[in-house]
């Protein structure tokens, strides 16, 4: 990065492409691409994640990033989905100066939003910076269907601001500079925590997300039901994002989405870091050995962004309770829903549903009666999870076998090489090798 002034007396930051990026890139690629042939098809990758995708999805956005004609629209954008929001700046990008290797933008000064030493000095409240930061993503997922997708703390930096005479009121706030509009949550967050008024400033914008309408639609009815305790609609949602797995029951996830609402639901962070693994473990030990999701290409991004402001947050206040951040969110797109629902549509969809129920009714009752009165009634039980736990212990089994074999062999080996026997100890060691490849090697999918 280098500083500059125009000549109409603007300071800027320029950053300029390191030369050969592209190739070093090609190269990084070609090797994930090659260390993908080796390994997507075991199994349980192979049915969780479409690696070939997901690589192509992550180098379509890397190649993106050496765009810095793309990158200034980006922030074009994002400034344009946050102008009239106060608290959250974007640096202008100086397009008549910027090319595909030479981004110019306007320079601007900030701390870090991870130096909380010198932002604890400063005044700034970590409650507020923390719930900033969570309505600001809440807003690009859910809102603008465009987001930043490297929120690392490079590239989120916060700026103290004069201490200006403030009017709240029911429809945002007003100070010297004029009205201004609050992202949701903020003015809850003020009221708990008030502390030094400040600007998050976001940079860097050559890796960004984009949701579809449609995609947007199924996580914000997920938000609702994660503010609403509602385990049901959390996974109703994972299965309309294509999250779970084909084929797999529903109901032990919604068990176990049950026992994870029921340790974390309206916890902080700093509770939820002193939960009882081994209580919830025992309780969804299933679903975990199970595992039946999978990893959409087109959610990678959002994921990734998802965790890591969640990350951040925390390390800004541990004492956050992202559940209380929703709801005020969440209230707003229930109401939305609510009253902006195509009442027709879905009078609609309910009455075709309702009308394939009844045509079906009949036919099922007429034949489990007949079945019933025949004799040829069966109740089937569902062993599946007590043979998968069978073949747990039977592997649980063999890699201790083989793990103790293999460490007799291996001690064997050095004994006998510290006494001049350096072919049996050749021997012992490929021996040792062998018994933790069978141990360990897969046989077949569990």
């Amino acid at each position: 990065m280098h500083y500059a002034t125009l000549k109409d007396g603007r300071e800027v930051a320029v950053k300029v492409q390191r030369p050969h990026i592209e190739q070093i890139i090609e190269v990084d690629l070609s090797a994930l691409a090659w260390v993908i042939r080796l390994i997507k098809n075991y199994p349980p990758i192979r049915r969780r994640a479409n690696l070939e995708d997901l690589l192509s999805e992550f180098s379509r956005v890397l190649v993106q990033e050496l765009d810095y004609v793309q990158e200034a629209q980006n922030a074009l954008l994002f400034r344009e989905n946050f102008a009239e929001i106060d608290g959250v700046y974007v640096p202008e990008p100086i397009v008549e100066h910027t090319s595909r290797r030479v981004l110019v933008m306007e320079r601007i000064s900030g701390v870090k939003i991870n130096d909380l030493v010198t932002l604890d000095g400063l005044g700034v409240s970590r409650v507020e910076l923390s719930a900033r930061l969570n309505n600001c993503y809440l807003k690009q997922f859910f809102l603008d269907g465009f987001f930043h997708a490297d929120p690392h703390p490079g590239n989120l930096f916060v700026r103290v601001e004069p201490q200006l005479p403030v009017t709240y009121s029911a429809n945002g706030y007003h100070n010297e500079y004029g009205p201004a509009h609050r992202l949701t949550g903020d003015a809850e967050a003020h009221a708990v925590a008030p502390g030094t008024p400040f600007t998050l400033i976001f940079v860097d914008f050559g890796m960004i997300g984009r949701l579809p309408p449609q995609t947007m639609e199924v996580i914000r009815s997920g938000v609702i039901g994660l503010a609403l305790n509602d385990a049901e609609r959390i996974v109703a949602c994972l299965d309309q994002l294509n999250m779970i797995l084909p084929g797999a029951d529903r109901r032990p996830i919604v068990q176990a989405m049950q026992v994870m609402l029921r340790y974390s639901y309206n916890r902080t962070m700093r509770e939820m870091s002193n939960m009882d693994v081994e209580a919830i473990f025992d309780e969804t030990r299933d679903i975990i050995y199970e595992l039946p999701f999978q990893i959409p290409q087109d959610l990678l991004y959002f994921g990734r962004a998802l965790s890591m402001v969640g990350g951040l947050a925390t390390e800004i206040s541990p004492d956050v309770n992202l559940f209380l951040e929703l709801q005020p969110f969440a209230q707003q797109m229930l109401a939305a829903e609510r009253t902006e629902q195509n009442w027709i549509d879905q009078f609609q969809r309910e009455a075709r549903d309702l009308g394939q129920i009844l045509l079906n009714l009949p036919r099922q009752m007429d034949s489990y009666y007949r079945a019933a009165n025949s004799g040829e009634l069966q109740t089937r039980s569902d062993l599946s999870r007590l043979e998968r736990n069978i073949k747990r212990v039977e592997r649980s089994t063999d890699r201790l076998a083989g793990g103790v074999l293999a460490t007799g062999l291996f001690l064997g080996s050095v004994q006998l090489r510290t006494r001049g026997m350096t072919r049996d100890a050749d021997r012992a060691g490929w021996a040792a090798l062998a018994a933790v490849v069978w141990a360990f090697w897969p046989r077949g999918d569990r």
